[in-house]
């Protein structure tokens, strides 16, 4: 990824005022701040260059969220590509701050483990902003990035499967559910000693063996591997997307007779 900015805000209009004196206050930094690059915008498919702007050449994107950017149309198109890139990378760099405006307004598609901001004033959002960037110099992300990475997979699935009428939930790092009158229990943990990309599934208690395996590596894009142990030769995959993966483990949870 080429960065080219310390910061890329995503903004409603009617909030300009506002991100304008918090952009100001960031001198030393580099912002995209649209009005500061009209001369660079003018007369570009403005769609595929902030897609590619939010997904490729920002530090941290930031959000101010209000009524007015749930709301627009164009700032839904700019979320569109920030959403990309958390799917792609949420778990390999947090880079996504959202900044709440307006009292009670969320994004949905934004997981649940990714803090929110509340703007109180101008003064402490910068404050903010620029204390998450000197922290990100120094900090090393990688373990605390691949625990989130566990509790949003497990977040989808319990999703998949409640909308299969499966009564399902989890919490912290396992998943129960109930499936022809049979409790099941899955743990989802990183494994830790190696400090290599990978999540490994338990059944039951997490002191008993794996018997799955995730794996993942960056392409293009990030690409993941799922690898039964139980029955290895017939359902390894290499190389299949971040939805495919949550589709597989979903189906092996549900079907899988011990």
């Amino acid at each position: 990824m080429k960065v080219q900015y310390d910061f890329a805000f995503s903004f409603a209009g009617e909030d300009r005022a506002l991100v304008e004196e918090i952009k100001e206050g960031l001198k030393g930094f580099k912002v995209f701040y649209d009005y500061d690059y009209q001369s660079e915008l003018c007369g570009k498919d403005l769609y595929s260059h902030l897609r590619n702007l939010y997904m490729q050449q920002a530090k941290y994107v930031v959000c101010f969220i209000s009524k007015n950017y749930k709301r627009k149309i164009w700032t839904n198109l700019e979320f569109s590509a920030i959403k990309e890139r958390l799917m792609a990378t949420f778990f390999a760099s947090d880079f996504l701050i959202p900044i709440i405006l307006d009292e009670d307004v969320l994004l949905d598609d934004i997981p649940s483990f990714i803090g929110f901001y509340k703007h109180k004033c101008v003064k402490e959002t910068i404050m903010l902003l620029k204390t998450k960037y000197e922290q990100s110099l120094n900090e090393d992300f990688y373990l605390d990035n691949i625990r989130h990475f566990s509790k949003y997979l497990l977040q989808e699935i319990v999703s998949r499967i409640n909308l299969k009428g499966i009564q399902a939930k989890y919490k912290d790092d396992y998943i129960k559910f109930f499936n022809n009158s049979n409790e099941k229990s899955f743990f989802l943990l990183p494994e830790e000693f190696s400090n290599l990309p990978c999540l490994l599934l338990y059944e039951d208690n997490k002191e008993n063996p794996p018997s799955a395996m995730i794996t993942w590596k960056r392409n293009e894009n990030i690409v993941f591997s799922w690898n039964p142990f139980t029955f290895l030769s017939e359902d390894s995959h290499e190389d299949i997307s971040l939805n495919e993966l949550i589709h597989k483990v979903e189906y092996y949870l549900i079907n899988n007779e011990r």
